[in-house]
């Protein structure tokens, strides 16, 4: 099965028992965010399960603590402390094929799990702050 540029457009088939994605929630906007959980969570089978990774808290200190990142990143770290939430493209990404619209994101653990908030169907199931490589926030979903 092959992906697709935009998340609203990936096909999956229905009923997946376990759906794993490590860093890509950590590329995306928040809008683009909610449209692939929406679709991941949608594919999922009753009692499926949806892991992901997101760049959280620990990479907003790691960044802000490291000055040349700090200054790269400035408007990422504001972002962040004002609304929980932040999206900045890469440097340079214009005009690339494929990545003119993949960055870094930040999202707070309120912004995390509020991605499952939106479906009656999702409990929360897990969490864990810096769980994957000590650098990325996993969060867990079961759909009941």
């Amino acid at each position: 099965m092959l992906s697709a540029e935009q998340p609203a457009d990936i096909e999956l088939p229905e009923g997946m028992d376990v759906i794993w994605v490590g860093s890509v929630f950590t590329h995306f906007d928040y809008e683009r965010m909610q449209i692939l959980f929406d679709k991941l969570f949608g594919a999922l089978g009753r009692g499926g399960l949806l892991i992901a990774t997101f760049r959280g808290p620990n990479l907003y200190e790691i960044t802000k603590n490291n000055p040349a990142q700090a200054k790269t990143y400035a408007s990422l770290l504001q972002q962040f402390e004002q609304v929980g939430i932040a999206y900045q493209p890469y440097p340079n990404a214009a005009g690339q094929v494929g990545m003119s619209d993949w960055g870094l994101s930040l999202a707070s653990i309120d912004r995390i799990v509020a991605l499952g908030k939106r479906h009656d169907s999702a409990r929360l199931v897990g969490y864990s702050e810096a769980g994957w490589a000590n650098v990325h926030d996993v969060a867990a979903w079961t759909k009941r």
